[in-house]
């Protein structure tokens, strides 16, 4: 291959000087003289040497013109391309954007680094070359979409490319930049992918390299790693709350989890908690974290007013600021409203189905309850049919036979629409009501009631609750061993709860039942399934003590019930936090369907909003948003109206930094060229290099270099007089 191919035109002028040895040989004139006789002697007895050495002379200078043309051609060997020099090529550059890019090393980060690299790749491709960008994360995002010869445009791009929040799958991407090389017509197709050392990108090694060779005739794939593994990093890797009611002017309690993603142990980590950023409301000190280890803190805050709340969790910031803090959103209610529907109210308050249940959601003193930030209404079955269940956090059923067709049909709406549904239902509730209609028919509940167990008169035969494995966020509670145990509650007769599967009705999604508690025999005590937009829990037994002590233990029955209303509440709220880069879908009001809602990123230094437009689906007014590859908070408005808020939360596995294991290079060395970028390192030379081959200009440089000299010498040689 010759990079400068018009300069092998060249060799022509070895032709000079031969033609200039022909004309030298042009007829003399005859000259009679005296003395010629004597010359004649002396040329017929030189004549062979003079004409050896004129010849070997002609060859050398012919030689010598040869080289420096061809190393002016710049001739290489085993590199890509043809005898006539680099083909153009059409390329597709992948730059990792996922957040552990933004580890700092010196004074940048990776990704900063990983876009001078893409700029020198740029810089490296052969004239008349097009390329396309995209960021690469666990999807591939297009930068310029389809190749351009622009490569000023795309320069310009790489360098207003911008970091995500998103985790790293680099499996997606590659297969997107092949497919897209696949469809074009280029003579040559080159794949540079510049991403970091991290293990946790490379899941699927195996897959890409099988992508990569089945392409490797047609597509070269070189790789291009910056940065270096890091073993030392923290991360807050959960905030929630924990199991509390997110209501006004009391202290809120939320869970917050760190994880040592290094491998050392990290030692007196401090922890803060936040609201609407502002002054901590609350810290503490993790003791010791080992390496590769979580501990978890509970920090209480305040919510100083009603609504869309931030609560942001901090660490002391470290080489990967993207997991030093994580922000949820939370909705803080005045109070929460439940509405208890007595099966069998009695003639006096205790003789009441719900009197347990009542003092169990409101545990203070009567003249207190007002304030009381639960709030509670008791009525009868047939008051139920005249109650507006839109005013409503959650209903409990306590003890009810059955209820009317309509009833059920509003409880049933009730509940798809986000309220919170609690059956208990006794010895009075019917199986057959149960079953086929809010069971079989609509799939509220989780479970069949089958034939109940037991005999409620035999006090010396009973099931307690689990001792262990309390994984429902419900039950966490008494996981923690702080607070005594469940199995003190004796159960003496019970429903035997059937599961049923998940299933989609009218559009409606009945979620997968998952199982609360179990009896200690693994039978299930309480089960629990999404609808729609709410959350139905079922119970084995009754309000009352009819059939167990439970409501009688205040140590139980008090926290598990708050736990079972937060748990309600709390699924209202479930879609206002979602994962980075999940699709934001929200229920919206009748009155802003067909309206422009614009979306903002809290804390975004450049304050760019996207306006997205409320539309009908399913006939429920929904504000679907796309764009959420950064984590924190958003805000979305109507106007000047905040109308709600939701947060993105980053994947924790992203922030563990470890390098590629030494399988999942060699797998990548298979299939692809693998680059390890270190600092001062000449990108554009490397690339080069490997494109062109080993060049041979400078060896015939000097061969030209010693044969000139060798002329010099030995032209001076043969002139000197004989």
């Amino acid at each position: 291959m010759f990079l400068n191919p018009l300069l092998l035109l060249g060799p022509t002028a070895v032709s000079v000087p031969i033609i200039i040895h022909l004309l030298n040989r042009r007829k003399f004139e005859r000259v009679v003289w005296a003395a010629m006789r004597f010359v004649n002697v002396a040329v017929q007895q030189n004549q062979r040497r003079v004409k050896i050495e004129d010849l070997l002379l002609l060859i050398i200078r012919c030689v010598l013109i040869a080289l420096i043309v061809f190393a002016l051609a710049r001739p290489a060997i085993s590199g890509a391309g043809g005898f006539f020099g680099l083909p153009k090529t059409t390329a597709v550059v992948l730059i990792d954007n996922s957040y552990s890019m933004c580890q700092v090393e010196g004074a940048s980060n990776k990704f900063e680094q990983a876009k001078r690299v893409a700029d020198a790749v740029i810089d490296a491709l052969p004239r008349g070359s097009s390329v396309a960008v995209y960021l690469a994360s666990d999807v591939a995002t297009p930068v310029i979409e389809m190749p351009t010869f622009d490569l000023a445009a795309a320069r310009e791009a790489i360098t207003k490319a911008q970091l995500s929040d998103r985790s790293s799958n680099m499996l997606p991407p590659i297969q997107r930049a092949v497919e897209l090389l696949q469809n074009q017509s280029a003579v040559r197709k080159d794949l540079y992918l510049i991403t970091d050392t991290q293990q946790h990108g490379w899941k699927q090694t195996g897959d890409i390299q099988k992508l990569l060779t089945e392409n490797q005739r047609e597509i070269k794939t070189t790789v291009l790693l910056v940065g270096e593994p890091e073993q030392r990093n923290l991360g807050v890797s959960d905030l929630k709350i924990a199991g509390d009611l997110p209501t006004m002017n009391r202290p809120v309690l939320f869970n917050v989890q760190v994880t040592n993603f290094g491998a050392a142990e990290a030692r007196d980590v401090p922890v803060k908690v936040s609201v609407n950023g502002e002054a901590e409301s609350d810290q503490a000190v993790i003791d010791a974290i080992p390496a590769g280890g979580s501990k978890s803190v509970t920090l209480s805050v305040r919510f100083k007013k009603e609504g869309y709340q931030t609560v942001t969790a901090r660490i002391n910031k470290d080489v990967l600021p993207a997991d030093d803090q994580r922000t949820i959103v939370v909705r803080a209610l005045k109070q929460v409203n439940v509405l208890i529907v007595d099966g069998d109210p009695g003639r006096e308050p205790r003789d009441a189905k719900s009197f347990y249940l009542r003092e169990a959601l409101q545990p203070v003193p009567p003249d207190l309850r007002e304030n009381f930030y639960v709030q509670t209404r008791i009525v009868s079955t047939g008051e139920l049919e005249s109650t507006r269940l839109d005013e409503m956090d959650a209903v409990f059923l306590a003890n009810v036979t059955d209820l009317a067709p309509t009833t059920t049909t509003a409880i049933e709406r009730f509940v798809k629409n986000g309220g919170g549904l609690v059956i208990m239902p006794g010895a009075t509730a019917s199986p057959n009501y149960y079953n086929e209609q809010l069971g079989r028919r609509l799939a509220l509940l989780p479970a069949l009631l089958n034939e109940p167990r037991g005999d409620a008169s035999q006090a010396a035969r009973f099931w307690t609750f689990q001792t262990k494995h309390f994984d429902h966020p419900i039950v966490a509670l008494w996981g923690e061993g702080s607070v005594g145990s469940m199995a003190s509650a004796k159960f003496f007769r019970t429903y035997d709860l059937e599961l049923l599967p998940a299933k989609n009705i009218g559009g409606t999604d009945a979620g997968t039942p998952r199982v609360v508690a179990t009896f200690n025999d693994g039978k299930p005590a309480i089960v629990e399934r999404t609808f729609g937009e709410g959350r139905v829990v079922l119970f084995a037994v009754g309000a009352d003590t009819a059939w167990s002590d439970l409501p009688v233990r205040p140590q139980i029955f008090i926290p598990l019930m708050h736990r079972t209303l937060s748990a309600l509440v709390q699924r209202q709220d479930e879609s206002i936090n979602i994962r980075v880069g999940q699709k934001f879908v929200y229920r919206m009001h009748d009155d802003v369907l067909g309206k422009d809602a614009l979306i903002k990123r809290n804390n975004d230094e450049k304050n760019v909003q996207d306006s997205r437009r409320v539309e009908a689906v399913n006939n429920v007014p929904t504000l679907t948003f796309d764009r959420t590859d950064n984590a924190g908070a958003y805000t979305v408005n109507f106007g000047a109206d905040t109308a709600a808020m939701f947060a993105t939360q980053p994947d924790a596995a992203e922030s563990k930094l470890d390098g590629l294991t030494q399988d999942q290079t060699q797998q990548l060395a298979s299939a692809s060229h693998v680059i390890k970028y270190t600092a001062g390192m000449n990108v554009e030379q490397a690339l080069k290099k490997e494109q062109i081959g080993t060049e041979l200009w400078l060896p015939l440089a000097i061969i030209a270099l010693a044969i000139a000299a060798t002329e010099t010498l030995l032209a001076h040689l043969f002139s000197r007089s004989k």
